[in-house]
């Protein structure tokens, strides 16, 4: 389950010490599902990482709520507000060593339908955004960076045989 790792990393953005996430993620058996990128962020200091790599891992809470709202954990998966703070109560507190079974045991995964109906509408959302933001345009109704984190969550769960840094969100 992608969420885990993403978790893992997320606290980089936090500061949390590297050894501390690393050895976290080596106790939860998360070491062999991440990238080589990711695999890199957890090698550098936050602060000494490219402004586009602490971009990137910031966004990853984005996918987190996506995958909560996936294993029906809340309820709230809009196009244009950003996290609750209620995702914190979800995660494991990797400062206490708290493993994934929490998160995983909560997590019932909703209707495959319903899944895919929000994929479709997140698609149709990324492509107005997008269309908007080509034209200059803005709209209260969609968030552009939200919608293409949500996406690929939504895409990486509907479609098992795609791979988390491939994943194309064309429109």
């Amino acid at each position: 389950m992608k969420a885990r790792e993403l978790m893992g990393l997320f606290q980089l953005h936090l500061e949390a010490p590297t050894e501390i996430i690393k050895k976290w993620i080596d106790e939860n058996g998360l070491t062999g599902d991440l990238t080589a990128e990711e695999l890199n962020y957890l090698e550098t200091k936050y602060k000494d990482l490219p402004k586009q790599s602490q971009k990137d891992i910031y966004w990853y809470v984005e996918a987190i709520w996506t995958f909560a709202w996936i294993g029906g954990l809340h309820n709230n998966l809009t196009l244009n507000t950003g996290v609750e703070d209620t995702l914190i109560t979800l995660m494991p507190n990797i400062h206490k060593n708290e493993s994934t079974t929490k998160f995983v045991s909560n997590f019932q995964l909703r209707n495959r339908l319903e899944i895919f109906e929000t994929l479709d509408k997140f698609y149709r959302a990324h492509w107005f955004a997008k269309k908007n933001n080509l034209k200059g345009e803005k709209s209260d109704k969609v968030d552009l960076d939200i919608i293409m984190e949500r996406r690929k969550a939504l895409e990486f769960t509907c479609y098992k045989e795609f791979i988390w840094d491939e994943i194309s969100l064309d429109t």
